[in-house]
């Protein structure tokens, strides 16, 4: 009898499209921060030292 292979994808080469996919979308943000608008990134907004009164 001949079996017929399933065209399975393989865990490596699963790992390889989510990390290029990552890195991908990394380098987008990057280029994006760098080029786009002049204001701070969504981070700048959520952390500021708490106002002290003295």
């Amino acid at each position: 009898m001949l079996y017929k292979s399933r065209n399975k994808i393989d865990l490596f080469s699963f790992l390889m499209i989510f990390v290029a996919a990552g890195l991908s979308l990394t380098l987008a943000y990057q280029v994006h921060l760098f080029y786009g608008k002049s204001e701070q990134p969504v981070v700048g907004e959520f952390f500021a030292w708490p106002e002290v009164a003295r």
